[in-house]
């Protein structure tokens, strides 16, 4: 018979894994910082993000009145979820190797990653984000002579909206950053960055972090990067089911599964900035 303390142990064992990767890799849970105010505990929850509005500034003429702010808070609704699920040969190999890097659970964790960050990253393509530098035109493609002044172009935009210099992300692909390279910027991986250890590259430029994806959208050969300030967007995820279930009483065999539910929203579209570029191949040998 399978050691039932083992098969047990196996669910929050690998949960708590996936959700340390999850934490330590998503774009999206560095790009959109606001807390929620809600537990979601199944797909379908709505959550809270809670916020008061702006106060107004008025002309003083030697009285004071106070105003009632209204409570500003945004719901989100988990309307994405998506799951992985594996079989392993040998549940207590299985155990001892679930903090191994590039093992089942490593890698389980990467694809959701990969979900997610998809999903909140091709955001940039949507409607409500109406300023845009626009690097796709004859002759206006990116280049290694250009890459920093179209950089320099989307911190301004910022700047415009009056998104402090270090409340500022700005998502780029490998495309963008190897001409960002070539142009001199240098990218690190986890230096300088508290509780970056995920691996991500990523580089400060005029007040910008600028965080490396392979998951910015590209359609018919337009990237589609994003800048913004760091609550333009809320996002919230959890792991809400893992199960793990042996086949047979007396097999050494089990079956993994772990559900994982999220949203995204949206809600100061004039606080992000859509970078939209196309490759000019013209890097220097």
């Amino acid at each position: 018979m399978a050691n039932s303390a083992i098969t047990v142990s196996i669910p929050k064992l690998v949960s708590a894994k996936v959700i340390k990767e999850l934490e330590k890799n998503l774009v999206a849970k560095r790009i959109c910082t606001m807390d929620t105010g809600s537990q979601i505990k199944k797909y379908g929850d709505q959550v809270t993000f809670t916020g008061l509005d702006t106060p107004t500034v008025k002309d003083y003429e030697g009285t004071i009145s106070y105003e009632s702010l209204n409570d500003e808070g945004v719901t989100l609704k988990i309307d994405q979820r998506k799951y992985v699920a594996f079989k392993v040969d040998d549940i207590e190999a299985f155990q001892s190797a679930i903090d191994i890097k590039g093992t089942q659970v490593e890698r389980a964790a990467y694809e959701l990653k990969d979900n997610a960050d998809a999903y909140v990253l091709g955001l940039a393509a949507d409607e409500s984000i109406t300023t845009v530098v626009d690097a796709t035109g004859a002759g206006d493609e990116i280049s290694e002579d250009n890459a920093l002044q179209y950089a320099s172009r989307v911190a301004r935009k910022l700047n415009e909206a009056n998104v402090p210099a270090g409340q500022r992300f700005f998502v780029i692909d490998p495309m963008v950053q190897e001409y960002m390279i070539n142009a001199g910027l240098k990218f690190g991986v986890n230096e300088g960055m508290k509780g970056f250890e995920g691996g991500l590259e990523w580089a400060d430029y005029v007040g910008m972090k600028t965080f490396v994806s392979n998951n910015v959208k590209v359609a018919a050969g337009v990237h589609y990067c994003l800048a913004g300030s760091y609550n333009a967007i809320v996002y919230a995820d959890q792991i809400v089911k893992s199960r793990f279930i042996a086949e047979a009483e007396n097999a050494f065999e089990g079956l993994y599964s772990s559900l994982h539910v999220f949203g995204a929203k949206i809600i100061k579209p004039k606080e992000l900035v859509l970078f939209k570029v196309k490759e000019s191949g013209s890097i220097s040998a």
